[in-house]
């Protein structure tokens, strides 16, 4: 039985295990869905992962077709759905904070630095001139 995480991984990465069928006929098992969400800091990045994994699979031919529902549809241009992946992949990594990251060192033991005083986070002079 999967869980609930994993199930939210079917639904949004479009791999529900056709009626009458198991997930040996979709594109990633459950212990692989699994596994995305274990690596990943939370299941929006861990979503992102496995819509770049389904990228890969329609650019080595691993995957040909899409299914809606009984019907199955043959995508024909594999790059038009790679970069469909690509745009999901982009949008759940934002869902999950993703972008730009910064990280600060502070050292406590002086007085912090006025948050429009780059010059001592840097470590030397800032100086605008010249822009």
């Amino acid at each position: 039985m999967a869980t609930a995480d994993v199930t939210w991984m079917r639904q949004v990465l479009n791999e529900r295990v056709p009626k009458d069928q198991t997930e040996e006929d979709t594109n990633f098992t459950d212990e692989e869905l699994q596994g995305l969400l274990t690596s990943e800091s939370n299941k929006y990045y861990a979503a992102a992962q496995g819509w770049m994994l389904k990228a890969g699979k329609w650019l080595d031919g691993t995957i040909q077709s899409i299914r809606a529902g009984d019907e199955q549809t043959v995508f024909v241009d594999p790059a038009k759905a790679y970069d469909s992946c690509v745009k999901m992949s982009e949008h759940y990594k934002r869902l999950g904070g993703g972008g730009s990251r910064m990280m600060v060192i502070v050292d406590e033991t002086t007085e912090p630095a006025p948050t429009n005083d780059f010059s001592r986070m840097l470590g030397e002079k800032f100086s605008a001139e010249g822009f």
